[in-house]
């Protein structure tokens, strides 16, 4: 994932937190903690209870946003509407007009 994220420079991460190298917690520290891309927002969807960040995990390097695997897809679109939005600023949209 960190290879994606280096070749790509997405506008927003959406991730499971079951992945094979790493869970989608540590990719969230992992983007947070590069000024190259801290600023990119990190959605971590998964069905597990286990995507909780730890109690001692720095907020900073936290996922923006934790959402369950069953959450409708227009909940889903809401909220990476909300942080792309927010990364681009109060004057800018993240939806381009028609």
């Amino acid at each position: 994932a960190p290879k994606l994220i280096e070749r790509l420079s997405p506008d927003l991460i959406l991730t499971d937190n079951l992945m094979p190298d790493m869970s989608g917690i540590e990719l969230a520290a992992w983007v947070k903690s590069h000024e190259t891309y801290r600023d990119i927002p990190v959605i971590l969807q998964s069905a597990s209870n286990m995507a909780t960040p730890p109690p001692n995990m720095p907020v900073h390097l936290a996922p923006d946003l934790t959402l369950s695997k069953s959450v409708a897809n227009t909940e889903l679109c809401a909220a990476i509407d909300r942080l792309l939005q927010k990364r681009a600023g109060p004057n800018e949209s993240s939806i381009p007009e028609s």
